[in-house]
Protein backbone atom coordinates (compact mmCIF):
# COMPACT_ATOMS: atom_id res chain seq x y z
CA UNK A 1 0.00 0.00 0.00
CA UNK A 2 2.10 3.21 -1.22
CA UNK A 3 1.28 6.66 0.48
CA UNK A 4 -2.74 8.27 1.31
CA UNK A 5 -2.63 11.56 2.28
CA UNK A 6 -5.80 12.21 4.95
CA UNK A 7 -8.29 10.29 3.88
CA UNK A 8 -10.55 8.32 4.76
CA UNK A 9 -9.90 5.44 2.80
CA UNK A 10 -11.76 1.64 3.56
CA UNK A 11 -10.88 -1.44 2.54
CA UNK A 12 -13.83 -3.55 3.34
CA UNK A 13 -15.74 -6.79 2.74
CA UNK A 14 -13.32 -8.49 0.59
CA UNK A 15 -12.14 -12.02 0.27
CA UNK A 16 -8.65 -12.78 -0.80
CA UNK A 17 -6.66 -16.34 -1.22
CA UNK A 18 -4.15 -17.82 -2.64
CA UNK A 19 -1.43 -14.78 -2.06
CA UNK A 20 2.03 -14.55 -2.68
CA UNK A 21 3.01 -12.33 -0.43
CA UNK A 22 2.15 -10.20 2.61
CA UNK A 23 -1.26 -10.01 3.07
CA UNK A 24 -0.97 -6.08 3.32
CA UNK A 25 1.86 -4.79 3.00
CA UNK A 26 2.78 -0.52 3.90
CA UNK A 27 5.47 1.16 1.64
CA UNK A 28 4.85 4.71 2.90
CA UNK A 29 3.05 7.02 5.04
CA UNK A 30 -0.45 6.65 5.52
CA UNK A 31 -2.95 8.21 6.99
CA UNK A 32 -6.84 7.51 7.88
CA UNK A 33 -7.26 4.22 6.90
CA UNK A 34 -10.36 1.42 7.79
CA UNK A 35 -9.74 -2.07 7.06
CA UNK A 36 -12.89 -3.83 8.15
CA UNK A 37 -14.24 -7.39 7.66
CA UNK A 38 -12.08 -8.61 5.27
CA UNK A 39 -10.66 -12.39 4.99
CA UNK A 40 -7.62 -13.10 3.72
CA UNK A 41 -6.32 -16.95 3.06
CA UNK A 42 -2.53 -17.48 2.19
CA UNK A 43 -1.14 -21.27 1.28
CA UNK A 44 1.90 -22.05 2.52
CA UNK A 45 4.69 -23.04 0.03
CA UNK A 46 7.49 -20.20 -1.37
CA UNK A 47 6.80 -16.72 -2.02
CA UNK A 48 6.97 -15.41 -5.91
CA UNK A 49 10.86 -14.57 -4.77
CA UNK A 50 11.27 -18.08 -4.29
CA UNK A 51 11.48 -17.57 -0.54
CA UNK A 52 9.73 -19.29 2.47
CA UNK A 53 11.04 -17.37 5.06
CA UNK A 54 10.14 -14.08 6.37
CA UNK A 55 7.03 -13.95 5.09
CA UNK A 56 5.33 -12.09 7.57
CA UNK A 57 1.77 -11.80 6.84
CA UNK A 58 0.76 -7.99 7.48
CA UNK A 59 4.40 -5.90 7.07
CA UNK A 60 5.34 -2.58 6.97
CA UNK A 61 9.22 -2.36 6.51
CA UNK A 62 9.83 0.88 6.41
CA UNK A 63 10.17 3.35 9.55
CA UNK A 64 7.70 6.35 8.61
CA UNK A 65 4.65 7.36 10.41
CA UNK A 66 0.68 5.72 9.68
CA UNK A 67 -1.69 7.28 11.67
CA UNK A 68 -5.34 6.66 12.27
CA UNK A 69 -5.51 3.14 11.26
CA UNK A 70 -8.86 1.19 12.43
CA UNK A 71 -8.54 -2.88 11.71
CA UNK A 72 -11.48 -4.54 12.99
CA UNK A 73 -13.87 -7.87 12.24
CA UNK A 74 -10.91 -9.42 9.62
CA UNK A 75 -9.95 -12.92 9.09
CA UNK A 76 -6.17 -13.26 8.76
CA UNK A 77 -5.20 -16.58 7.55
CA UNK A 78 -1.50 -17.37 6.67
CA UNK A 79 -1.00 -21.19 6.41
CA UNK A 80 2.80 -21.21 5.96
CA UNK A 81 5.41 -22.48 8.51
CA UNK A 82 7.18 -19.11 8.68
CA UNK A 83 6.75 -15.27 9.34
CA UNK A 84 5.22 -12.79 11.89
CA UNK A 85 1.53 -12.22 11.75
CA UNK A 86 2.12 -9.00 12.44
CA UNK A 87 5.09 -6.79 11.82
CA UNK A 88 4.75 -2.91 11.22
CA UNK A 89 8.33 -1.63 12.00
CA UNK A 90 6.72 1.97 11.24
CA UNK A 91 4.91 3.83 13.77
CA UNK A 92 1.37 3.76 14.30
CA UNK A 93 -0.11 6.54 16.38
CA UNK A 94 -4.05 6.40 17.20
CA UNK A 95 -3.86 2.60 15.66
CA UNK A 96 -7.08 0.71 16.54
CA UNK A 97 -7.09 -2.98 16.58
CA UNK A 98 -9.50 -4.91 18.01
CA UNK A 99 -12.35 -7.93 16.90
CA UNK A 100 -9.35 -9.66 14.53
CA UNK A 101 -9.54 -13.27 13.80
CA UNK A 102 -5.21 -14.44 13.51
CA UNK A 103 -4.16 -17.75 12.46
CA UNK A 104 -1.83 -18.90 13.45
CA UNK A 105 -2.41 -17.36 17.45
CA UNK A 106 1.13 -19.04 18.70
CA UNK A 107 4.36 -19.34 17.95
CA UNK A 108 4.38 -16.20 15.74
CA UNK A 109 5.32 -12.53 16.44
CA UNK A 110 3.03 -9.26 16.33
CA UNK A 111 4.01 -6.41 16.37
CA UNK A 112 1.79 -3.50 15.65
CA UNK A 113 3.99 -0.06 14.84
CA UNK A 114 7.69 0.73 16.26
CA UNK A 115 7.77 1.35 20.31
CA UNK A 116 5.44 -1.13 21.17
CA UNK A 117 7.51 -4.12 21.22
CA UNK A 118 7.01 -7.27 19.74
CA UNK A 119 5.29 -10.36 21.31
CA UNK A 120 5.28 -13.98 20.61
CA UNK A 121 1.22 -15.37 20.36
CA UNK A 122 -2.09 -13.53 20.34
CA UNK A 123 -2.42 -14.24 24.28
CA UNK A 124 1.19 -12.16 25.04
CA UNK A 125 -0.11 -9.71 22.29
CA UNK A 126 -3.24 -8.78 24.52
CA UNK A 127 -1.59 -8.60 27.05
CA UNK A 128 1.53 -6.35 26.27
CA UNK A 129 -0.46 -4.43 23.60
CA UNK A 130 -3.75 -3.58 25.71
CA UNK A 131 -6.28 -2.10 25.22
CA UNK A 132 -5.48 -2.85 21.34
CA UNK A 133 -6.65 -6.82 20.55
CA UNK A 134 -8.90 -6.81 23.33
CA UNK A 135 -11.32 -8.97 21.32
CA UNK A 136 -9.17 -10.78 19.44
CA UNK A 137 -10.03 -14.69 18.98
CA UNK A 138 -7.42 -17.18 17.77
CA UNK A 139 -8.23 -18.07 13.89
CA UNK A 140 -8.41 -21.72 12.56
CA UNK A 141 -6.40 -22.53 9.40
CA UNK A 142 -9.97 -23.27 7.63
CA UNK A 143 -12.98 -21.67 10.00
CA UNK A 144 -15.12 -22.09 6.70
CA UNK A 145 -18.51 -23.88 6.42
CA UNK A 146 -16.58 -25.88 3.17
CA UNK A 147 -13.18 -27.03 3.34
CA UNK A 148 -10.86 -24.68 1.05
CA UNK A 149 -7.86 -26.56 -0.56
CA UNK A 150 -4.70 -24.39 -2.05
CA UNK A 151 -1.91 -25.82 -3.69
CA UNK A 152 1.55 -26.40 -2.27
CA UNK A 153 1.83 -22.98 -3.15
CA UNK A 154 0.59 -19.86 -4.80
CA UNK A 155 1.67 -20.91 -8.30
CA UNK A 156 -1.13 -23.38 -8.30
CA UNK A 157 -4.77 -21.60 -9.19
CA UNK A 158 -6.92 -22.50 -7.21
CA UNK A 159 -10.90 -22.90 -8.48
CA UNK A 160 -12.77 -23.19 -5.59
CA UNK A 161 -15.81 -21.87 -4.05
CA UNK A 162 -15.17 -17.96 -2.81
CA UNK A 163 -18.46 -17.98 -0.71
CA UNK A 164 -16.69 -18.58 2.47
CA UNK A 165 -19.08 -18.95 5.10
CA UNK A 166 -18.25 -19.87 8.48
CA UNK A 167 -18.53 -22.99 10.15
CA UNK A 168 -21.69 -22.66 12.39
CA UNK A 169 -19.28 -23.71 15.22
CA UNK A 170 -16.14 -21.43 14.63
CA UNK A 171 -15.26 -18.92 17.13
CA UNK A 172 -15.37 -15.80 14.96
CA UNK A 173 -19.32 -16.61 14.14
CA UNK A 174 -20.50 -13.58 16.02
CA UNK A 175 -17.23 -12.42 17.51
CA UNK A 176 -16.81 -8.91 15.77
CA UNK A 177 -18.11 -5.37 16.31
CA UNK A 178 -20.95 -3.79 14.54
CA UNK A 179 -19.51 -0.92 12.16
CA UNK A 180 -22.25 1.07 10.70
CA UNK A 181 -22.23 0.44 7.06
CA UNK A 182 -20.41 -2.44 6.94
CA UNK A 183 -22.03 -4.98 8.80
CA UNK A 184 -25.47 -3.28 8.50
CA UNK A 185 -28.13 -6.10 8.68
CA UNK A 186 -26.19 -9.01 10.48
CA UNK A 187 -27.59 -11.64 12.31
CA UNK A 188 -27.17 -13.09 15.63
CA UNK A 189 -25.68 -10.98 18.77
CA UNK A 190 -22.96 -9.88 16.75
CA UNK A 191 -21.31 -9.67 13.21
CA UNK A 192 -19.64 -12.78 12.06
CA UNK A 193 -15.57 -11.60 11.90
CA UNK A 194 -14.51 -12.02 8.13
CA UNK A 195 -16.19 -11.00 4.61
CA UNK A 196 -19.15 -12.95 4.69
CA UNK A 197 -21.36 -11.95 7.79
CA UNK A 198 -24.43 -13.84 8.26
CA UNK A 199 -28.32 -12.07 7.87
CA UNK A 200 -26.70 -10.19 4.72
CA UNK A 201 -26.70 -11.19 1.14
CA UNK A 202 -23.52 -12.37 0.01
CA UNK A 203 -21.78 -10.54 -3.03
CA UNK A 204 -20.86 -12.81 -6.09
CA UNK A 205 -16.77 -12.95 -6.19
CA UNK A 206 -15.07 -11.53 -9.91
CA UNK A 207 -15.43 -14.69 -12.33
CA UNK A 208 -18.18 -15.29 -14.70
CA UNK A 209 -21.25 -13.14 -14.31
CA UNK A 210 -23.37 -15.27 -16.89
CA UNK A 211 -23.61 -17.74 -13.71
CA UNK A 212 -25.20 -14.67 -11.13
CA UNK A 213 -29.30 -15.37 -10.98
CA UNK A 214 -31.05 -12.71 -12.40
CA UNK A 215 -32.87 -11.54 -8.90
CA UNK A 216 -28.79 -10.76 -7.17
CA UNK A 217 -28.13 -8.49 -10.47
CA UNK A 218 -31.84 -7.07 -9.74
CA UNK A 219 -31.04 -7.01 -5.38
CA UNK A 220 -27.72 -5.10 -6.73
CA UNK A 221 -29.52 -2.47 -8.69
CA UNK A 222 -31.60 -2.20 -6.01
CA UNK A 223 -29.57 -1.60 -3.37
CA UNK A 224 -27.37 0.77 -5.23
CA UNK A 225 -30.33 2.74 -6.41
CA UNK A 226 -31.67 3.05 -3.00
CA UNK A 227 -28.74 5.21 -1.24
CA UNK A 228 -29.23 8.12 -0.82
CA UNK A 229 -27.30 11.04 -2.13
CA UNK A 230 -26.23 12.26 0.76
CA UNK A 231 -24.24 9.06 2.15
CA UNK A 232 -20.81 9.01 2.15
CA UNK A 233 -18.27 6.09 1.71
CA UNK A 234 -18.74 5.08 5.29
CA UNK A 235 -22.68 4.81 5.04
CA UNK A 236 -22.36 2.55 2.17
CA UNK A 237 -24.34 -1.05 2.22
CA UNK A 238 -21.56 -3.34 1.55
Amino acid sequence: MDGIYGGPVYFARNRVGNLSRHSIKITSDSQNVAVYSNTWARPAGQNDAGSTAGQHNFYSPFGGTNSSWRVKNNAIIWRGASGDVVRWDCTMPGLDWDYNATYPSTGRNYTLGSGRGAYTGLAAAQTGLAPLMAHDVAGTSNPFAATITFGSDYTTEYTGSMEWTLDSGSDLVAAGVDLPGITDGFSGAAPDIGAVISGQWTVEPAGDKSLIPAWVMAQTLNTWGAIPASNTLNDLNP
